[in-house]
């Protein structure tokens, strides 16, 4: 996705009041670290082998990442 198309998808949500703002973006794993240690509930997206001590890996569909069943890659 583009920075124009994500701008874009979050244009409508914001406007009907569904969101405060766009989510923010940063360049690197340790940037995005900081800023979920800085944003009290926030959540980051990282690849698993950028996972770090300390951080907390979130199950989907009780998985984690790593599992053969795991179906985002």
């Amino acid at each position: 996705m583009s920075e124009s198309e994500f701008k874009r998808y979050w244009t409508l949500p914001i406007f009907r009041g569904e969101a405060q703002a766009e989510p923010i973006t940063v360049p690197s794993s340790g940037m995005l670290r900081e800023a979920v240690e800085v944003f009290p509930g926030a959540i980051g997206l990282v690849q698993a082998n950028d996972v770090k001590p300390g951080m907390k890996v979130i199950k989907v569909d009780e998985l984690l990442p790593g599992a053969p069943e795991f179906r985002f890659r």
